[in-house]
């Protein structure tokens, strides 16, 4: 990849999921996209996913990159809260927890662009939130990135 422009097919309808995987690894601080065909007669609409890991923790091989696995919440999850920041979107408050040790779980709120840090040892001095029903991200353990 050396800055060329590349275009990717995408989806032709709102669930089909369409996976684009670059032929090597990239090291990048922004990467853009720009939509260039669709249907005309209907709105156009893009949802993204970026797959990675900080630079920092790259070994010589990126075999072992953070990787997030996503669960609800059922009766009885309450987690200590670690951090409440705001963010950007999902990657950004990731990143956030990515760079707390003690964070190993977290969730964003869309509408509020709310990230709340969590830590799944209990502390009944810190504040604590029910997971009752939400939907949040766990650190993936395994160095299997697929």
């Amino acid at each position: 990849m050396t800055g060329e422009v590349q275009v990717f097919p995408g989806n032709f309808d709102h669930s089909t999921i369409v996976s684009n995987d670059l032929e090597e690894n990239v090291e990048a601080k922004y990467i853009r996209v720009i939509g260039v065909s669709g249907n005309e007669d209907k709105k156009r609409s893009m949802r993204l996913e970026v797959q990675g890991c900080p630079v920092s923790s790259l070994p010589s091989s990126c075999q072992s990159c953070k990787s997030w696995k996503v669960i609800q919440g059922s009766i009885g999850d309450v987690l200590k809260v670690l951090e409440d920041t705001v963010a950007s979107n999902q990657g950004i408050c990731g990143l956030k927890c990515v760079r707390q040790s003690e964070c190993d779980s977290f969730f964003f709120d869309v509408g509020l662009s709310h990230c709340r840090l969590l830590n799944s040892i209990p502390d009944v001095s810190s504040p604590s939130v029910n997971l009752d029903g939400i939907w949040y991200f766990i650190k993936n353990n395994s160095t299997d990135v697929s």
